[in-house]
């Protein structure tokens, strides 16, 4: 009855994701669920959470996935936010698992996304200029002021442990300065991140691999189309509602993501969704600063966005040898800037053996 309940929730989630519009017609024949969504064995819906509310990955419905999900997303938020010192640091976090359900047939990683809010400068934002053309014109030139430049090295082991008595076994994150012993710089000195891993076998799997001397090998930007942070002094939600309602913006964009002071918009690749995009800005221009209070705008760049690639491999078999996964990362960096506030998300791409 569980597994019942649970596909009935999902179909649910599917129907409502993204928040398309879903239109039933009844002359089209049934299909099950699992050839609606996935491959007519498996249910498989990608999930995205945001780096800033990393408790909503903790109470997904998706059976298992919450502390997989929650620990991730916890481990990289706390990384960034501990780290404000020049050096290299050292970070671990162990987060027990409950008992994995059989119907969880595959979890990836699809994507981490970083993006930094740039430090705000004369003219650039609503409040200090006093002039909605203002965030128009930054959009226009996509001006900034801060980067990920301080990231020198940033890389992530994903592994599983078994521990003692997990049903009263708190999470723990720790961290300790890093040194030129560290098993994890050998993570830089590994083979390509194209060669085949069995995760049947292995016992950890590198997820992170990045590098800024390697930058472009190890970000994957252009693979996507282009990203907009938004930012509200009122409620994320109607701001989010507006574009999603908006009718010549429906098939423009990939994901609409709500954060706790704005949404991440992201849009298809294509041009053609940007000039809409930016049309939709200018010709609401009035309403988004008075009514909806839209008071910061800012578009990727390869200085305030990272796209970091990832192995296409599923984490379950890895984490099904223990009770509990490890997270273990290395982040090499000089001085975080003044004005750094770490934003974004993770996707997930979740299988779910199905009947229905």
């Amino acid at each position: 009855m569980k597994t019942k309940s649970f596909l009935f929730v999902l179909s649910l989630l599917l129907l409502g994701s993204c928040g398309q519009k879903s239109e039933i017609k009844n002359d089209v024949t049934a299909e099950k669920l699992s050839c609606a969504y996935g491959d007519c064995k498996h249910i498989i819906q990608n999930v995205t959470f945001a780096l800033d509310n990393s408790s909503m990955a903790f109470n997904t419905p998706l059976p298992g996935l919450g502390p997989i999900a929650g620990g991730l997303i916890k481990f990289v938020g706390d990384i960034f936010a501990k780290n404000t010192k020049k050096g290299r640091y050292e970070f671990s976090y162990v987060q027990p698992l409950p008992e994995l359900p059989e119907i969880l047939n595959s979890v990836k990683v699809k994507r981490l996304f970083f993006y930094m809010k740039p430090k705000k400068a004369s003219g650039l934002d609503i409040k200090r200029a006093g002039s909605v053309e203002t965030w128009i014109r930054r959009y226009l030139l996509g001006e900034g002021k801060t980067s990920f430049d301080f990231v020198g090295k940033f890389g992530m082991k994903f592994s599983s442990e078994k521990i003692k008595s997990p049903e009263s076994y708190d999470p723990i994150f720790t961290e300790g300065k890093g040194d030129d012993r560290s098993e994890l710089l050998e993570i830089f000195k590994s083979k390509p991140r194209s060669r085949v891993i069995d995760t049947e076998v292995a016992k950890d799997l590198v997820l992170v691999k990045y590098q800024s001397s390697t930058r472009e090998e190890d970000t994957s930007e252009e693979k996507y189309g282009r990203i907009h942070y938004l930012e509200t002094t009122k409620n994320p939600i109607i701001l989010k509602e507006f574009f999603r309602t908006m009718p010549e913006f429906q098939g423009q964009y990939k994901r609409i993501l709500l954060l706790s002071d704005g949404i991440i918009v992201e849009l298809k690749k294509d041009p053609v969704a940007n000039e809409i995009f930016k049309f939709i800005m200018e010709k609401n221009a009035d309403e988004l600063d008075r009514e909806l209070g839209l008071n910061f705008v800012d578009t990727c760049t390869i200085r305030s966005c990272l796209e970091l690639s990832l192995p296409d491999v599923n984490l379950m078999p890895i984490a099904k040898k223990g009770n509990a996964i490890k997270l273990d990362a290395l982040l090499q960096a000089n001085i975080v800037p003044d004005s750094f506030k770490l934003k974004g998300y993770v996707e997930f791409e979740v299988k779910i053996e199905s009947d229905i």
